[in-house]
């Protein structure tokens, strides 16, 4: 038995412990493994059906989706990205920012988001979730 290989696995149970006491953090984790994980994210007949926009057929759209309905507060694309990589969705490209650009147009466009602050240069668009969407 490898004795500080087992304390380092038990300093990270206590670690996620310690993040499952915040409501929102618990919601979200409760979420996905309700969902089925990353598994549900690459099936689509697990989605339901009646949450998804027309059209959304890949997994990286229903993933983000999924994400942006646990999310609060501002956000911005790599915020998203770094979401959607946690909730089990693998990136093929070597950018998975510019893959996301046409996901948060299509979250845009179903009024899923809304921009916050537009983005100009270097600074990226800051966005949050629209609870009224149309």
């Amino acid at each position: 038995m490898d004795a500080p290989r087992q304390i380092d696995k038990i300093a990270k149970m206590q670690q996620v412990l310690e993040l499952l006491k915040d409501p929102e953090i618990f919601a979200l984790v409760k979420a996905l493994v309700t969902d089925g994980g990353a598994q549900a994210s690459r099936d689509e007949n697990n989605a339901p059906k009646e949450s998804l926009p027309r059209g959304w057929r890949g997994s990286m759209a229903m993933t983000a989706l999924r994400c942006v309905k646990h999310m609060n507060g501002e956000f911005t694309r790599r915020d998203l990205v770094e979401a959607v990589k946690g909730a089990g969705y693998e990136f093929i490209g070597r950018n998975p920012a510019m893959s996301m650009q046409r996901t948060l147009e299509k979250l845009l466009d179903e009024k899923a988001i809304r921009i916050v602050k537009p983005g100009a240069g270097r600074r990226p668009a800051v966005y949050e979730r629209n609870d009224r969407r149309k």
